[in-house]
């Protein structure tokens, strides 16, 4: 387990999965978000705790857990949830059911994953993709304190432990992108531009030509060796 100040990053537990879910809301749809979806759709508190918490669950009622959260020194409040699965798991059922405003959110990832796919080299096998879900998340007035970097680290020792070979991570804005890239050793795969896409039926307010496309620009996904040196 990592150690930040006096907090701890330790695996994702059924103890802990509703504060770990309350933290991704609380983080999403916070004033200060700047979550490209968040923006474009209003997406609230109560939105963003009923699409994570099925996610948040399932892997804290794993065999073998891979999610990672770091406690407040409260030993009760969730500061940072890294919500890691192996990338051929299907979404649970409750992602597919959820309401209308997740519409054009589905179906973003749902088309970077089909790139992502057809970009990788061979058809991706069990146990070798660990996916580092896009709700990762730290507190936006804990930020700053070295949460991303536990987050990271304990999440690298779940990957060595269950013999993953790679790490993906989705990047909704240049500023993730950049931290992926320059920081942590990733390279990234496939992209959707936001101003360029358009799904099926979408209607004016469901399309994705955001309101700042030099900072936000595309979702993309990247890729990083496990046993590479991530400092």
């Amino acid at each position: 387990m990592a150690a930040v100040a006096r907090r701890v990053a330790m695996r994702l537990t059924p103890e802990n999965a509703p504060a770990a879910a309350r933290c991704v809301a609380e983080s999403f749809a916070h004033p200060q978000s700047r979550d490209p979806f968040t923006t474009q759709f209003k997406l609230q508190r109560h939105q963003w705790f009923r699409m994570a918490y099925p996610f948040v669950q399932r892997a804290a009622d794993a065999t073998n857990p891979k999610g990672v959260v770091v406690m407040n020194e409260d030993g009760e409040t969730v500061d940072a949830v890294m919500v890691n699965e192996d990338f051929r798991m299907a979404p649970p059922p409750e992602y597919r059911l959820l309401p209308a405003e997740w519409r054009p959110v589905r179906a973003c990832f749902r088309e970077l994953h089909t790139r992502f796919k057809a970009n990788y080299s061979r058809p991706v096998a069990e146990g070798e993709i660990l996916h580092c879900l896009y709700f990762t998340c730290v507190r936006p007035e804990v930020r700053g304190q070295g949460l991303m970097k536990a987050l990271w680290d304990e999440t690298q020792v779940v990957a060595r432990d269950y013999g993953y070979k790679h790490l993906v991570a989705e990047a909704p804005t240049r500023e993730v992108r950049s931290v992926l890239e320059e920081s942590l050793g990733f390279k990234e795969v496939a992209a959707v531009e936001y101003a360029d896409w358009r799904f099926e039926g979408a209607t004016p307010t469901e399309a994705l030509a955001l309101a700042n496309p030099v900072e936000w620009s595309r979702l993309s996904i990247s890729i990083r060796n496990v046993f590479s040196n991530m400092y």
